[in-house]
């Protein structure tokens, strides 16, 4: 059986990646592998919730310059069920934003790629069976994204 670094190596310009967890790995633990192909790039987030190892990762990467600027979109209700990890974030994210918000979302973008995440991971660990698409370079990304930035301009600041 493939690890989760070896079914992202195989991704392509104009590609579909199409990959599965059993608990294996959470959305936080994909977004470093597809940095590392993509190389240094602008990075948005939606989540419905979040842990401590996806903040202390997305610091690693904004430290190690992997990502250039970082938003993250997450569901209203971290605004009092996780207060100390949204106020640790937002000392790390460039803009931090709550919504009413289930959607799973990750888009990273440079002048050579542009890759949209979309599927049911979180950036929590998780037993569960999760699905997550990755559409690389492809007409797809425009309309996560148009999804996104909807949301985005809808929500209202952390800080």
């Amino acid at each position: 059986m493939q690890t989760l670094s070896e079914k992202v190596s195989t991704l392509k310009p104009n590609s579909i990646l199409m990959l599965a967890s059993k608990g294996e790995w959470s959305l936080h633990n994909l977004l470093p592998l597809l940095l590392n192909i993509s190389g240094p790039a602008n990075v948005s987030i939606a989540s419905f919730s979040l842990s401590e190892e996806a903040v202390r990762g997305f610091l690693l990467l904004k430290d190690d310059g992997k990502t250039l600027n970082l938003r993250c979109l997450f569901d209203y209700t971290m605004r009092s069920h996780k207060v100390d990890l949204m106020l640790f974030l937002d000392e790390i994210a460039d803009e931090l934003r709550t919504t009413p918000n289930h959607a799973k979302i990750m888009l990273i973008e440079n002048d050579d790629w542009s890759i949209a995440v979309m599927g049911s991971a979180n950036l929590t660990p998780n037993p569960r069976l999760e699905l997550t698409a990755v559409f690389a370079n492809r007409p797809e990304f425009k309309q996560v994204k148009e999804t996104f930035e909807t949301a985005w301009t809808d929500a209202i600041p952390y800080s």
